[in-house]
């Protein structure tokens, strides 16, 4: 169990998502293709990379950090 802090924040139009959390590090795959249909993981990342218009991840001593941007 760990804590995850988050902070949403809307300015101008632009929505920013910031998530923290002390969990593994993440391995990015940035040409993942979406799994098969039948697959039951694996479309988060593809999702949120097509409709983002950013989105970014740091690894800063053992803390994992998303930042999540959507202009609307």
């Amino acid at each position: 169990d760990h804590t995850i802090d988050y902070l949403l924040r809307f300015d101008e139009g632009i929505a920013v998502a910031t998530f923290s959390d002390p969990g593994p590090a993440f391995e990015d795959q940035p040409d993942r293709a979406m799994p098969d249909i039948s697959s039951e993981r694996g479309r988060g990342l593809v999702l949120a990379r097509s409709l983002l218009d950013d989105l970014g991840y740091e690894r800063d001593g053992g803390v994992n950090t998303w930042r999540l941007v959507k202009r609307l």
